[in-house]
């Protein structure tokens, strides 16, 4: 096919441009062209050189196609493109540039805005997008940009600034919106708050920052900003200073006042005096204190006013007080008869305790007056007590006294109101008649036994005898007469007398008493030659007296008894011997001492012979012209021994020279506390042996037997005796048996008897029963010196009929060694515990004063001994383990008490709260069961108890049971809040859409500490924006 050049070129190219497809091109080719005009102008025409227009299809389109016929040249032909550019104003703009008109469409166009003062540019308008940056206020309008006219508009924005708002410690600021944009010249609200225990010092900054504050005044914590430039102020906070107030009153102290401030938990704590009991707080905000009612509290600050004054009320403890009577007795409470009443720590207890008559009061029982024998007591208390008055029956001395006439017995000491026998013997030859003296006690004065029923006073009574006349019968045999004969009255002197007959064809000179025989009632006879014929009426007598002539060329002799009735002389005329060649008798003569006498030798005027010797009782002699012979006697005196114990008792009575047949009083007196248990025999006697000159012969020597002269000794069978010798080596000490024994130690007694024949030694003669009535006792140095020993058989009640008595009247016919037996009285000692415990030892019963007993008590579990109550005597009253010593009749207490046990309370972290025990730390007893009560600080929260088993381990209040001393630790943490975070997410209307977190998402912690900062991020989605943070009230 042929082939056609086909050329196509632009006008101008700077202005557009024009093209072919590729060839070759060939005849009745369909080829297409394409003009592409320049930014800034645009294509117009196709025009062409070798006119061939008409092969194009089009010649005003950009692109054609043509169908080729032949060679073809085509040209492209642009035109300049303008446009009209308006720059307009929005509001806010002071001025922009250029003015509306058109412009080249390949022109680059200045365009600037100018703001007016409080606004700024914020962009341009460009819906053409000809703007080389819109966002700028000075810009280029690149016209080839546009395809039309083009429209532009500056745009404002009210300016903004930062405002900055920075917290110092101790409060919240902010700005109200809290987050921008905050426009020039806006106000907006500022605030300050002060955190508990803060307050707001006041806002600082620049000058420029704080110029914009509305309130010139910097301490307004609700200012407004007027926002002129960027702001940057300070919230300035200080801590508050609380004072806290407290003052000491009566009853306690008070701990905990001072200066505080938010960061410090105040503790205050009351502290009761003894007798004393905490009641609770009180002030104008107890609502600030842990619990009012608790004497160790917390005060929170975070509310309170910055003074603060409490005082702690203390009320006196009460107790509980009653007195029991025991015995018969009223007592006086505080000047009231009722016994049961609650007495204060601060009142004096006033205790009188008044017995009846016969009564005493004795001691008090019961803390703190046990062992107290006061009667009138006082004391403040100070615990509740159980307090026992105890009143004894007075004793009183009853006196039985003694008569002469006969014994008596029931003298002692006895209660009041005791029934007590009392019993009269009359003596022999007399009867009881009554009793004198305070009789009104006595159920029958006219019974030798009756009752005494012990008065409220000493009784005294004394028995009266009547005598019962004895019958002294008088015959004679021979001629002679009898005086003196009669009725006589127990122990009156008898004086008969025997007369001789007249002189008669069968006596030139008459008669004369020769001997005088008699019988006694009791059986026994004698004879006597004395004339008249002396003796004491001890009995009836049945006497016969014998007369004879009175021979001639006979002497005078004369028989008398000194002292005169001291003893019975007998000139044996049965034994008279005619001397034929003296025309003289001799005569055996005879002395026996009457009752209470010894013999002890014989005296002559003119001097006489005597065989064996003067001493002997029984002589021969041979008067031989007008004699008076005297028979010498000396009265026996017996001696009373008495033995005691000098710190028991006294007595009385005891000594050396008591006449023989009489009574003499001896009397013992216990000393307080002991009792009198009545007399002993003490059968084993002593006698000193010595050699004296004799008082009827000083020439001769004689025994002595205590001092005294040759006296006849009464010895009882039974009793030991013990003569002690003081003699020459020679002159040996013996007993016999035989009065008439021819050679020295004739007859010796041995039966009962060692060392005998001593001279410096002790013979001691313990009495047989078989020992014969009478024996003797001499000494190789004098065997004609004979001695009587009269053995006499007495039981006890013959020689002390009534050895109870305290004052006794024994009729002396021998020597008495008693004992005065006094023992300790006996006390009755109860002995008693409380709840609590026993008492091991002793038990109660009757003890003798003076002993000494260990006392020994013994706890229960989960029980003390506390101290011993009810005697002074008590070694250590504090010792469970200890000693008493008896004084009295006491009730001995044993005091037990609960173990008070501890429970303490600690706290950890220290410093983080306090831990309280309800019913306070001390005086817990097992098994109680005590409030626990945890109270932490201002930041902190209760975690858990630990130490110990409660209840509740978890809870800040809970029990716990005491089983001992407990020692419990509260744990506190720190406080965490917990927040709460949502997100909301709003359209442009302020309307929430859902889902509310498509707008974006929270960083922030879930707990958070008090009083530390923390950070919260808001972080927005693609095409959201953040907004503002809202707290739950919005």
């Amino acid at each position: 096919a042929q082939s056609f050049d086909l050329n196509v070129t632009s006008q101008d190219p700077t202005a557009g441009q024009a093209e072919a497809e590729i060839g070759p091109y060939f005849y009745d080719g369909n080829y297409t062209i394409n003009a592409t005009p320049n930014p800034g102008y645009a294509f117009t025409h196709w025009t062409s050189s070798t006119n061939s227009l008409g092969m194009l299809e089009s010649n005003s389109s950009q692109t054609t196609n043509l169908i080729l016929t032949g060679d073809a040249s085509f040209e492209a032909q642009f035109s300049l493109t303008t446009y009209e550019l308006e720059v307009l104003m929005g509001t806010g703009g002071q001025s922009v540039s250029p003015s509306t008109g058109q412009q080249s469409s390949i022109a680059l166009v200045p365009v600037t805005a100018q703001a007016i003062d409080g606004y700024e540019f914020t962009n341009w308008d460009d819906p053409s997008g000809v703007l080389v940056n819109p966002n700028l206020a000075s810009t280029d309008a690149n016209m080839s940009r546009a395809t039309g006219d083009v429209t532009v508009t500056a745009r404002f924005s009210i300016r903004t600034h930062e405002i900055v708002i920075i917290e110092d410690q101790g409060g919240n600021a902010g700005v109200t919106p809290s987050l921008g944009p905050w426009e020039h010249f806006g106000v907006y609200d500022l605030n300050a708050t002060p955190l508990p225990g803060y307050v707001f010092d006041g806002w600082s900054g620049t000058t420029s920052s704080t110029d914009c504050l509305l309130d010139s005044n910097l301490s307004n914590p609700n200012n407004q900003i007027w926002l002129k430039n960027a702001v940057t102020l300070t919230a300035n906070f200080s801590q508050k200073t609380y004072v806290i107030e407290v003052s000491d009153t009566e009853g306690g102290t008070v701990t905990g006042d001072g200066n505080y401030t938010i960061n410090d938990t105040p503790i205050l704590e009351a502290n009761e005096s003894i007798g004393w009991d905490f009641s609770g707080w009180t002030g104008d905000h107890l609502e600030y204190l842990s619990d009012p009612n608790a004497s160790l509290v917390t005060v929170s600050l975070s509310q309170a006013p910055t003074f603060l004054q409490y005082d702690a009320i203390f009320v006196r403890e009460t107790y509980d007080l009653n007195v029991t009577i025991e015995g018969n007795g009223s007592v006086s409470f505080n000047g009231s008869d009722i016994l049961n009443q609650t007495i204060d720590s601060n009142t004096t207890v006033q205790l009188l305790a008044t017995p009846p008559a016969g009564w005493q009061f004795n001691q008090w029982y019961g803390s703190p007056v046990s062992g107290n024998s006061t009667a009138s007591v006082s004391f403040i208390p100070t615990e509740s007590s159980e307090i026992r008055a105890k009143f004894n029956r007075n004793q009183y001395t009853l006196t039985v006294n003694q008569n002469a006439n006969g014994d008596a017995n029931g003298s002692g000491i006895y209660e009041f109101e005791d029934e007590v026998t009392i019993s009269a013997t009359p003596a022999s030859g007399y009867a009881f008649h009554e009793w004198t003296g305070d009789v009104l006690s006595l159920a029958d004065p006219s019974l030798p036994e009756t009752t005494v029923t012990i008065p409220a006073g000493n009784v005294s009574v004394t028995p009266n005898f009547q005598p019962i006349p004895f019958q002294v019968l008088a015959t004679n045999s021979g001629n002679g007469s009898i005086s003196g004969a009669g009725e006589y009255t127990p122990g009156s002197a008898v004086t008969l007398e025997g007369i001789g007959g007249n002189a008669d064809g069968s006596a030139p000179r008459g008669y004369r008493l020769d001997k005088w025989t008699w019988t006694k009632g009791d059986g026994t006879s004698g004879q006597s030659t004395d004339n008249p014929l002396s003796f004491t009426a001890d009995d009836n007598y049945t006497l016969i007296a014998y007369f004879s002539a009175i021979p001639p060329n006979e002497v005078d002799f004369s028989l008398v008894s000194n002292p005169v009735g001291s003893g019975v002389l007998f000139d044996d005329p049965d034994k008279r011997i005619w001397d034929i060649e003296s025309d003289l008798y001799q005569r055996t003569i005879s002395a026996s001492p009457q009752t209470g006498f010894s013999f002890i030798g014989w005296s002559s005027s003119p001097s006489l012979t005597y065989a064996p010797s003067w001493k002997a009782s029984t002589i021969e002699t041979l008067p031989s012209q007008d004699s008076v012979l005297t028979a010498n006697f000396s009265p026996l005196l017996h001696k009373v021994e008495i033995e005691h114990n000098a710190s028991r008792g006294s007595v009385s009575g005891e000594g050396s020279n008591f006449d023989s047949n009489q009574k003499t009083t001896i009397s013992a007196q216990p000393l307080p506390n002991y009792d009198f248990s009545g007399w002993t025999i003490n059968k084993t006697l002593s006698y000193s042996v010595t050699r004296q000159s004799s008082s009827i012969n000083p020439s001769s020597n004689k025994l002595f037997i205590d001092n005294h002269e040759s006296p006849a000794l009464s010895l009882i069978r039974g009793f030991t005796y013990e003569f002690d010798c003081n003699l020459e080596d020679t002159d040996l000490f013996y007993i016999s048996s035989d009065a008439n024994a021819t050679e020295v130690y004739g007859g010796e007694y041995l039966q009962g008897i060692s060392n005998s024949r001593s001279s410096n030694g002790t013979l001691s003669f313990t009495v047989p029963e078989n020992a014969p009535d009478q024996l003797y006792y001499l000494s190789s140095g004098s065997p004609d010196e004979v001695n009587s020993l009269n053995i006499v058989s007495l039981s006890d009640a013959d020689i002390l009929p009534y050895p109870e008595n305290l004052s006794i009247q024994p009729l002396l016919n021998f020597d008495l060694k008693l004992t005065a037996n006094f023992i300790p009285q006996e006390f009755l000692l109860t002995f008693s515990a409380n709840q609590g415990g026993h008492i091991a030892s002793p038990t109660s019963g009757n003890y003798p004063f003076g002993q000494v007993l260990s006392l020994v008590a013994v706890p229960e579990n989960h029980y003390e001994f506390v101290r011993w109550e009810g005697s002074d005597l008590i070694a250590n009253p504090q010792l469970s383990n200890t000693t008493i010593e008896v004084d009295q009749e006491s009730l001995i207490l044993a005091v037990f008490q609960d173990v008070q046990y501890q429970v303490n309370l600690s706290v950890s972290p220290t410093g983080t709260g306090i831990a309280t025990i309800v019913e306070g730390n001390d005086g817990h007893l097992f098994g109680d069961e005590v409030n626990l009560i945890a109270t932490p600080t201002e930041d902190y929260v209760f975690e858990s108890w630990t130490g110990g088993t409660v209840q509740d381990p978890a809870s800040s209040q809970t029990k716990a049971t005491v089983t001992g001393n407990l020692n419990l630790q509260a744990n506190f943490k720190e406080k965490l809040y917990s927040i709460a975070l949502s997100v909301e997410t709003m359209n442009f209307l302020g309307e929430r859409i859902d889902p509310s977190s498509s707008g974006g998402t929270v960083l922030a912690p879930s707990l958070v500490k008090p009083n530390q900062a923390n950070a919260f991020s808001a972080i927005p989605a693609e095409g959201y924006s953040f907004l503002r943070w809202e707290d739950a009230e919005g």
